[in-house]
């Protein structure tokens, strides 16, 4: 299911204070995803409209020192022969088993308040971030680095030097296939602070070798249950026409009972490259825009959109319940999703069940469709 990410920031000051205190105990879960749309011309729990993967991962951070904690990771994906009868393709990697060394990083506190990651990582930027929709997030290989000696501001800084591609499954890969941001990496600084009362102010800056530079900003505040934000970034590729986009939410919400929001965004006619994940697939990597769809990616962050996005969620007795609504719309065509989520949890044992409608243009002959997904995890 969807999960909600750590802040770049906050994993690197956890990485330093919490996992220190849990030197060689292991944490991690088994998960089993499956999927089916009703996509023509299949029906919805056919084979060949449905996939399904399982994955085990483990973790374990290690205290070197006081001021040194490694932290690692490795997850070990399977179809468990599920593409022999109940499903044609798999949500990560591919038909063969494999094995992913997803975190193996050092964090070093250089100075007080001065903290440092390099190696295997996730990353949670704005522009060039791990997703978590997938049975397992993509990783970079980077270094990262904190630093909060300013009033109520943390500044970061970040090489980039390879980050995860799943374009050529193999049978064992440590960490999935890596290709480079071109010969000098990307590399990205931003500033995080709460000098003006009750305003989170956001700025990011990236410069991504061959492709193309980009900035970032956002503002969002909370007051008496009341949420406002505003997002505005410019990619200017090394060719072709910059990009530039706006968007804005306001929402409601009561702290254990509900959450509502609506949002609306939009990105320039001319630009050349979308706004989303720099590091995602080609087209269907999310976009950091509030209006960004539940599934279906890859469509709000495109030049000449217009989008809307609705939210609601609440909690009904043991469940937790989600509604969202997305609408993107352009001349090369318009698309819509509609996603109702019910999830809980018995000990240990996660489970949820998401319903999608699709009504998207340039999918399955512009007629709309429905998919079913199960998110069954269990933590140890």
């Amino acid at each position: 299911m969807k999960l909600t990410k750590m802040s770049l920031v906050a994993a690197l000051l956890v990485g330093l204070s919490a996992q220190a205190l849990e030197v060689g105990e292991f944490s991690g879960d088994a998960r089993l995803y499956y999927g089916t749309a009703d996509m023509d011309p299949n029906d919805l729990f056919h084979k060949d409209g449905a996939m399904g993967n399982a994955a085990v991962g483990v973790d374990v951070g290690l205290k070197f020192s006081d001021s040194v904690v490694g932290n690692f990771g490795i997850t070990y994906l399977t179809t468990m022969g599920l593409e022999n009868s109940l499903v044609s393709s798999v949500w990560a990697a591919g038909l063969k088993d494999q094995v992913w060394l997803d975190e193996a990083n050092l964090a070093f506190s250089i100075v007080d308040k001065t903290s440092m990651v390099v190696g295997r990582q996730y990353l949670d930027t704005p522009l060039v971030f791990s997703e978590t929709w997938n049975i397992v997030s993509n990783a970079f290989d980077a270094a990262v680095l904190v630093d909060q000696h300013l009033p109520s501001t943390t500044l970061v800084g970040a090489w980039i030097g390879r980050k995860w591609d799943n374009s050529e499954p193999v049978d064992a890969k440590f960490g999935g296939t890596f290709t480079t941001f071109g010969k000098s990496g990307a590399y990205a600084v931003g500033a995080v602070t709460t000098l003006i009362p009750t305003v989170e102010l956001e700025l990011w800056y990236y410069g991504i070798s061959s492709i193309a530079t980009a900035f970032w900003a956002q503002a969002e505040s909370e007051f008496s249950g009341l949420t406002l934000g505003a997002q505005f970034a410019s990619l200017s590729p090394k060719t072709g026409d910059d990009t530039t986009a706006f968007a804005g939410k306001i929402g409601y919400g009561v702290e254990d009972s509900f959450n509502v929001a609506v949002a609306f965004s939009q990105v320039s006619e001319d630009g050349t490259l979308n706004v989303q994940n720099s590091a995602g697939l080609a087209g269907f990597g999310q976009s950091p825009l509030y209006t960004e769809a539940w599934w279906n990616f890859g469509y709000v962050g495109a030049p000449d959109t217009t989008s809307y996005s609705i939210l609601g969620e609440t909690g009904l007795g043991r469940y937790d319940l989600g509604i969202y609504f997305t609408s993107a719309n352009n001349d090369a065509g318009d698309m819509m999703d509609l996603t109702v989520t019910a999830g809980s949890s018995i000990g240990a044992f996660d489970y949820a069940l998401a319903y999608i409608m699709t009504d998207a243009d340039n999918q399955n002959g512009g007629d709309a469709y429905n998919t079913l997904q199960a998110y069954l995890t269990y933590n140890f």
